[in-house]
């Protein structure tokens, strides 16, 4: 999961280090001020991400409880009776249909786990995406506030870094701004709504 993740959010940032780096004018006339940052570390430290991956977590346990039970109810059944079968009973053919049975329920098995982790695919993206978008905005910003012409992504473009430059910890905290200011409104918008419940009922009271 988060090799997956980290393809998704290396690939926005390498593209804003890519723009950045080559849209510059002339490179040996200006000195450059370059920053790193460690995005997944970001993400996995903020509050946004937190939660993020405490939901995919609980996806994914769900689905595996999910093969667990498939397992006990419709499978081992099977193989304990093949088992008695085999110990107790002369019957090849009685065992070869137990055999196909304990076989189909086991493709079975394969496709609840491929459509699982497809399940949890696109779960993770529709999860991660707001977040890698919010971080690549962010990082725009900064880097116009602070002067910044190249930010680089440290875990794949950085071999050595002064920890000066690493601004992974500053970018974790503005995108925890952003995400107390996201449930912030939210939670406005949830009071207006139950706000305006009592007067819409009251009015088709009254009609």
């Amino acid at each position: 999961m988060k090799i997956q993740a980290r393809v998704f959010f290396i690939s926005i940032l390498a593209s804003i280090f890519f723009v950045t780096l080559f849209s510059l004018p002339v490179l040996a006339q200006k000195s450059l001020k370059i920053v790193a940052v460690d995005t997944e570390k970001a993400i996995e430290d903020s509050i946004w991400g937190k939660k993020t991956l405490e939901e995919l977590g609980k996806e994914r346990d769900g689905w595996q409880m999910k093969l667990e039970q498939f397992k006990k109810e419709q499978i081992q059944p099977l193989e304990e009776q093949l088992a008695k079968q085999r110990a107790f009973l002369e019957d090849k053919q009685a065992e070869e249909k137990l055999q196909n049975e304990i076989n189909s329920k086991i493709q079975d098995i394969d496709r609840m786990i491929r459509q699982g982790n497809m399940s949890l695919a696109e779960k993770q993206e529709s999860l991660l995406q707001p977040i890698l978008e919010e971080l690549k905005e962010l990082i725009k910003r900064l880097s116009i506030k602070e002067g910044y012409d190249v930010v680089l992504e440290k875990r794949v473009l950085v071999l050595y870094l002064n920890p000066e430059l690493d601004i992974t910890s500053q970018v974790t905290t503005k995108l925890d701004e952003i995400y107390k200011e996201k449930i912030a409104g939210k939670t406005k918008e949830e009071a207006k709504a139950e706000e305006t419940k009592p007067e819409k009922a009251e009015e088709k009271s009254q009609e």
